[in-house]
């Protein structure tokens, strides 16, 4: 993967939102869990009005038992704003002071599932793509052989990565759905979540794939392939080869090479499996040595 998208810092903000808000929707759906076997009763609005709360309107309801002079506090964000006068059912546990749940209210279990994983997958993303997670093995294909020099060698994408990411762009839709199911989030929001997660799922399956992406050595030069380019660079073509540290900490080997217009341009190797990037660069140093137009000795990269 070129590009650590997901930073730390991004990583920790959306956290510090999030995980407050699951620990109230999780105390509110331990207040349901308590409720849910409360005995039904029907009451009357008194009050109803629309309070902000975390960027969201909540109904707020004061209800009159039906018969009593109880009155107790409910609380809804679904449906339209009940009348004054309305009779409504709900779960009363007997004690006025505490909440009473509509008989209409949804389990805010999906919310908390939503808040929590989502910064989980965060985290996760982003220690996969840091190669922090599921990080590349030292390659042992480097020794030189009989068949190093063969003049063609294919090196294939890391399909590990690429298939967890793969699956992390499930998880995003999988979040999306969830999301458009709770009235509690924006179908809008949860629309995008789940476009943007099958999308992305998509993208990274048919980046595993060969044919798609990796890396062809020849001995007049090598050809980069990423989803939908692909790119030929001949061996007197090439001005350097290096690594680029991301901002991130991600680290991406970066081919200098001679621009059409005379100039220069930098070109990044895509991920390769089982090597890190300090070997993939050793070895295209190695084969730029070999058949470039300038020979060097090679033990100056061993």
């Amino acid at each position: 993967m070129p590009v650590v998208f997901v930073s730390k810092w991004l990583v920790l903000v959306f956290a510090v939102f999030t995980v407050p808000m699951g620990v109230v929707e999780y105390l509110e759906y331990r207040h349901a869990q308590g409720a849910k076997h409360a005995p039904l009763v029907e009451g009357e609005v008194v009050l109803a009005r629309i309070v902000q709360r975390w960027d969201r309107p909540v109904q707020v309801y004061t209800l009159r038992i039906v018969g009593t002079e109880t009155e107790v506090r409910a609380e809804d964000v679904r449906g339209d704003l009940l009348p004054r006068g309305e009779r409504v059912r709900f779960h009363y546990t007997g004690d006025p002071a505490r909440e009473v749940r509509l008989e209409r209210e949804r389990s805010p279990l999906s919310m908390v599932a939503f808040l929590w994983g989502a910064p989980i997958f965060m985290v996760l993303l982003y220690l996969a793509l840091s190669g922090a997670v599921l990080g590349r093995r030292r390659s042992e294909a480097i020794e030189r052989g009989p068949e190093f020099w063969s003049g063609r060698r294919e090196l294939r994408p890391g399909t590990w990565s690429n298939s967890f990411l793969s699956l992390c762009g499930l998880g995003v839709a999988g979040l999306g759905a969830v999301g458009i199911a709770n009235p509690e989030i924006s179908w809008f929001t949860g629309g995008i979540l789940v476009v943007v997660g099958v999308v992305g799922s998509v993208v990274m399956a048919l980046s595993a794939l060969p044919r798609f992406s990796g890396i062809t050595l020849r001995d007049d030069g090598f050809e980069v392939r990423e989803l939908g380019r692909r790119t030929q660079v001949a061996w007197d073509q090439v001005l350097a080869f290096g690594i680029q540290e991301g901002v991130h900490s991600d680290r991406n080997v970066v081919c200098q090479r001679q621009a059409p217009d005379g100039g220069s341009e930098t070109l990044t190797l895509p991920g390769i499996r089982r090597m890190t990037p300090d070997d993939l660069l050793l070895l295209m140093v190695q084969w730029w040595t070999h058949f470039g137009p300038e020979p060097k000795d090679e033990d100056d990269f061993e």
